[in-house]
């Protein structure tokens, strides 16, 4: 009896939820929803911090650490970028073996709902960042990487001006 009374709320409380969700996402329509933002370009980090696995920390754009993100091509709110990091010597990469001075990763990503978040994941690691835009030409990023070579890190990035080639 005990059984069929918590069967009986489980699928109440259920479908409680459920109908709330479908009242709650039939509000919004597509006219609703704001503008997507033109993503495209390079970003190209400004200042920030890493933090990695063997407890080195790192300031982002001094010293020659220098990262950007090159958004080579949207569809609505689709994107595929590469992430693109240098290095100074003497800085072992985050996969703690080999010196890396310069490396690219692939990204590929979306924009949130709001149009203001974006969120990509980078491949082949495990890698995953998210992104706030804080003007059109202006994005703060939190990112992280578990696995046996973890970092986190955050950064504040700006649209360049420049051809990244």
């Amino acid at each position: 009896m005990r059984f069929i009374r918590q069967l009986i709320v489980g699928t109440c409380a259920l479908t409680v939820i459920v109908i709330s969700t479908n009242f709650a996402v039939s509000a919004v329509r597509a006219d609703d929803l704001p503008d997507l933002p033109d993503l495209v370009g390079s970003w190209v980090a400004t200042e920030g911090q890493l933090h990695f696995w063997h407890g080195t920390p790192m300031e982002v754009a001094r010293d020659g650490h220098t990262m950007r993100i090159d958004i080579d091509e949207q569809i609505g709110a689709l994107l595929s970028a590469v992430m693109v990091y240098t290095n100074p010597s003497g800085v072992h990469g985050h996969d703690g073996e080999d010196l890396t001075e310069t490396a690219t990763e692939k990204l590929v990503g979306v924009i949130d709902w709001d149009s203001k978040t974006i969120l990509f994941a980078d491949t082949p690691d495990i890698g995953f960042h998210r992104i706030v835009l804080i003007d059109d030409d202006t994005m703060a990023m939190t990112m992280l990487e578990s696995g046996e070579f973890a970092l986190a890190g955050r950064m504040i990035l700006k649209r360049s001006t420049e051809s990244s080639d």
